[in-house]
């Protein structure tokens, strides 16, 4: 039977019945090249009419070709050359390279076992050569105007129906935070009503060890145009992040990177500043986008590599402008980073899952020890403020918040020298 056709019934079957995509390696190129978001034993598979003896000389760029398509698609680069052939050679393998034969009357043990029923895939042969050709080319090219017309089907259900994500959820709670803020600001003020809703203020923090805030902070905007600029990045970045690296992946990245971001603005603020704001773990979702660039191999092309770069010097001069808390964004930034590598699977990316862990572990850890034991960035005291804050919060109906809030100012006052 003719090795073509042999050939692109394997392709149909891995396809159509095991979730492999074909790629193209180069033009030139007779082999087919499929890759699989699924199968993690034999990501990427060659099949190809060569002999088996083939890899003496060309295993190299065999593999050299599986880590370019491995890059683009963030999958391990293991390959499965299966060769349509009735050699009798002695099957090879190494550690990412395995290779098999395959035909009608016999398949290597290694291909049997990753893929059962694959020589029932093989088609025979009655017709003359290219009338088999054009059932087969005809097969292939239906799959895939099937593959098209069901995804358009489902974004086309998408767009009707509104699809809840994590960008979502997080684009809704910070638009409550700000509705919430904005009515009781009518009542007494806006720097009250950031404080009531969760602002970073450090007198709180270390008097009345009001640590929550280190979370709500990072969901707290008191300024319209603040929220709207925030949310359109945020909106745009968490939905790459997301579909990068699962919602286990983005919760675990946001997370870090909002509390070292909120940690580093905490040690760095003084008792007169009020920070408040989603930029840190947005910052952090822009580092997890730098990882991924690099680790996918995109950062060799320039259309993927220059809007990248391009939005890193535009928020570096952001970072620096009045009334911004760069420390929030450089701890983001370095938070997002750390958390990425936990969750990507370029190989030599996942040898520094531990160092990731620990370093993480030790940014928070070193940040939240500093503010507990070392932190004497504290003085003056704003008491005009804390007294204010005291006030509207009895204002409000807390009477016994406010009182309680006024006597651990005043100890702190006594601790700390004052």
């Amino acid at each position: 039977m003719d090795k073509t056709l042999v050939m692109l019934d394997i392709a149909f079957y891995l396809t159509s019945r095991q979730n492999y995509q074909q790629v193209k390696i180069r033009q030139e190129d007779n082999d087919l090249w499929l890759i699989s978001n699924t199968n993690n034993k034999y990501p990427v598979v060659r099949i190809t009419m060569n002999d088996l003896s083939d890899y003496k000389e060309n295993k190299d760029r065999y593999l050299e070709d599986a880590r370019r398509i491995s890059k683009l698609f963030n999958k391990d680069n293991s390959l499965l050359s299966i060769h349509v052939s009735s050699d009798d050679a002695d099957v090879y393998f190494e550690p990412d390279y395995y290779q098999g034969v395959i035909s009608k009357e016999y398949a290597s043990p290694i291909i049997k076992e990753a893929f059962p029923d694959i020589q029932l895939a093989i088609l025979p042969q009655n017709l003359t050569y290219n009338e088999e050709l054009e059932i087969r080319k005809k097969r292939i090219a239906d799959y895939q105007r099937q593959l098209i017309a069901k995804h358009t089907n489902k974004n086309a259900r998408g767009k009707k129906k509104f699809k809840f994500n994590a960008a979502t959820v997080l684009i809704l709670i910070n638009f409550v935070f700000f509705l919430a803020a904005t009515l009781l600001s009518m009542r007494t003020n806006d720097t009250f009503a950031a404080i009531f809703f969760g602002a970073l203020y450090k007198p709180l923090v270390y008097a009345s060890n009001e640590w929550w805030r280190l979370i709500t902070s990072a969901f707290l905007h008191v300024d319209l145009l603040h929220l709207i600029v925030n949310m359109i990045a945020l909106s745009s970045m968490a939905l790459f992040v997301e579909r990068a690296y699962g919602l286990k992946g983005f919760i675990t990245i946001y997370t870090v990177s909002l509390l070292s971001g909120s940690l580093l603005s905490l040690v760095q603020m003084n008792s007169f500043q009020i920070t408040l704001g989603a930029s840190g773990a947005i910052y952090g979702l822009m580092g997890a986008t730098v990882v991924y660039l690099f680790s996918s191999g995109l950062y060799k092309f320039k259309q993927f590599r220059q809007p990248i770069v391009q939005s890193l010097i535009l928020n570096v001069f952001i970072s620096f402008l009045p009334f911004v808390s760069w420390q929030a964004h450089l701890g983001g930034f370095i938070g997002g980073i750390l958390a990425t590598l936990l969750f990507t699977k370029t190989p030599i990316i996942k040898q520094t899952v531990i160092s990731a862990y620990l370093s993480i572990a030790l940014l928070i850890g070193g940040l939240f020890g500093y503010a507990l034991f070392m932190d004497d960035n504290i003085r003056p005291f704003n008491k005009d403020l804390d007294l204010a804050i005291a006030y509207n919060y009895a204002l409000v109906g807390f009477e016994d918040h406010a009182m309680n809030l006024i006597e651990d100012f005043n100890l702190y006052y006594n601790e700390t020298g004052e």
